[in-house]
């Protein structure tokens, strides 16, 4: 009997998992948008890796509030 899944593959760490269309695992797999310089991509992390990619983005955020409020202080100053 063949069973129909797909197969997922981490993009920064490379571990990989056959999961079925039902598996509960399936969760634990995160499509990512990105947005860089380059332009738009999307990445497919596992649970492990999206948990350090959180960690990233709470670390970005506080730099993107830091250089909002530079650009209000700036716009006051004009």
């Amino acid at each position: 009997m063949k069973t129909s899944g797909d197969q997922f593959t981490c993009d920064r760490c490379g571990r990989t998992a056959f999961l079925t269309a039902s598996d509960v695992n399936r969760s634990a797999w995160h499509d990512v948008e990105r947005q860089s310089t380059q332009g738009r991509t999307s990445r497919l992390y596992c649970e492990a890796c999206y948990a350090d990619y959180k960690q990233l983005l709470s670390k970005q955020d506080i730099d993107f509030t830091a250089f909002e409020a530079e650009g209000r202080k700036a716009g006051d100053s004009e």
